[in-house]
């Protein structure tokens, strides 16, 4: 073998080694970016829980429980974010989907959400009312047929359920 084939010979083998290392690198990226996004998306969750716990919120949140025609348009907005920031979590989480960055099918991510939030009277009246403003018809057919599912005192069940327990004694 020549000089001359043994350098192209060489020089094509540089050229394979250094696109493996472009796609090892392109791979290592994706992970930690899918990682990242998905640590973004905890941490949103995270910040929506927070807001639930704050005095007030969870003050209005109880009234729209048990009295929701008695909520002030002070209380319904501070309601009206809390539902939009979740709706549209929901959607970013579906169009992470989409791009192959989340394993969870949309179907199920919604299946388990709507009946932790949508379980009362507000949260379905919020969804009927503000349903039209989102265009992905897939996403609220989904959500429409997730919030048909959930009972309208679902919430409130719970925590009575949950104050009675409390209530009664408990054994040694």
């Amino acid at each position: 073998m020549k000089a001359k084939d043994l350098l192209e010979v060489l020089g094509a083998l540089a050229v394979v080694g250094g696109l493996l290392l472009v796609a090892y690198q392109i791979n290592q990226n994706t992970v930690l970016t899918r990682a990242q996004l998905n640590s973004d998306a905890a941490g949103r969750f995270q910040d929506m829980y927070a807001s639930l716990q704050s005095e007030n919120f969870a003050l209005v949140w109880a009234k729209s429980l048990k009295e929701p025609t008695q909520l002030s348009l002070a209380e319904m907005k501070e309601l009206d974010g809390h539902y939009q920031r979740l709706v549209d979590q929901l959607l970013m989480d579906r169009f992470f989907f989409e791009l192959g960055i989340f394993k969870v099918e949309p179907r199920e991510f919604i299946a388990d959400w709507v009946p932790a939030y949508f379980s009362s009277r507000f949260a379905k009246s919020w969804w009927k009312v503000n349903r039209e403003l989102y265009d992905d018809s897939e996403f609220v057919e989904m959500m429409d047929q997730e919030i048909a599912k959930v009972n309208t005192s679902g919430d409130l069940q719970y925590y009575e359920a949950l104050q009675r327990e409390l209530s009664t004694e408990i054994e040694p």
